[in-house]
């Protein structure tokens, strides 16, 4: 869709509708069948921190019957210390390292690891 105001760039919208032949080539059929349609969503925005503008990311769950949750590390996902999981719509700000996870039914768990390459020189032109 269209971009909205404050944001750096178009949201990323990650599910079976967007990459169906990535994710059925990359998932074994039980964890390709638990990605929804839509499942998540990447979200960059601009603000503004000491003077300068910064860009931000979050992540928004799209999906109502497997939400996903953001830890900080694969062991606070494993022991659930931490695990923040996420009512449809809602988004979470997300910090280099963050760990998203998407279906943690054994056997079907994805884990997507948030890097913030703008931390390391800035951003690019």
């Amino acid at each position: 869709g269209p971009r909205v105001a404050g944001e750096a760039c178009i949201p990323l919208v990650l599910g079976r509708s967007y990459q169906w032949d990535f994710w059925q080539r990359l998932l074994i059929d039980e964890a390709f069948q638990g990605l929804s349609r839509q499942h998540l969503q990447i979200e960059a925005s601009e603000v503004a921190l000491s003077g300068a503008g910064a860009l931000v990311f979050h992540v928004r769950n799209l999906s109502e019957r497997s939400p996903i949750s953001v830890t900080s590390s694969m062991e606070a996902d494993i022991s659930g210390d931490g695990a923040w999981p996420l009512e449809k719509d809602q988004r979470r700000l997300l910090h280099h390292g963050d760990l998203i996870t998407i279906n943690s039914t054994r056997g079907r768990t994805l884990w997507l690891v948030f890097r913030d390459l703008t931390l390391s020189g800035g951003r690019k032109a």
